[in-house]
């Protein structure tokens, strides 16, 4: 069974704002996001590692702030806990339909 903080992991990248710009430019790394959580809500998103781009900064810290968590068990109900989360930006690879 997953843990919390697996659950918010992926909950985070399955929400994930890729800046158009950043992508056109190329532009793929991940940053790491620190926040406090409480009962499936965030507060106090700061980027903790940035990824080297202002706007895949920008776009972690949007990816957070949109992210629907999931509740946590009731042991931890009530509770404020800090986490932190890497949020990534790869480049999807084009597919060439005439490559074999």
């Amino acid at each position: 069974m997953a843990t919390l903080e697996d659950q918010v992991r992926a909950a985070v990248q399955a929400a994930l704002i890729y800046p158009p710009a950043a992508r056109m430019m190329g532009q793929a790394g991940k940053a790491e996001v620190g926040f406090s959580y409480i009962d499936g809500v965030v507060s106090d998103a700061a980027i903790t590692h940035s990824s080297g781009y202002p706007q895949l900064d920008r776009g972690a810290l949007q990816t957070v702030a949109i992210t629907q968590y999931p509740p946590p068990p009731a042991l931890l109900a009530h509770h404020k806990m800090h986490m932190t989360v890497w949020v990534e930006f790869h480049q999807q690879q084009v597919m060439d339909p005439n490559a074999e």
